[in-house]
């Protein structure tokens, strides 16, 4: 998620060096079994050198997650 941003120019992603440096304010990573470790590893610490925070909450299913909130 982006705060404060022109919602009237088109985009399919947010790419960092089009946005003058820019980084998301909120980054919500969805996980498969097949990436989990590229998520949870490199693209972790990606984030973090760029001071966006963390993971916060990671499910391994959403099945789990539900059971989480319950």
């Amino acid at each position: 998620m982006v705060l404060n941003v022109d919602g009237k120019r088109e985009r399919q992603g947010w790419v960092v060096w089009e946005e003058k440096g820019r980084y998301p304010d909120v980054i919500i990573e969805l996980m498969s079994p097949s990436t989990a470790a590229m998520d949870t590893g490199v693209k972790k610490d990606i984030h973090q050198l760029e001071g966006l925070g963390e993971i916060v909450l990671e499910v391994e299913s959403l099945e789990e997650f539900i059971n989480q909130s319950s």
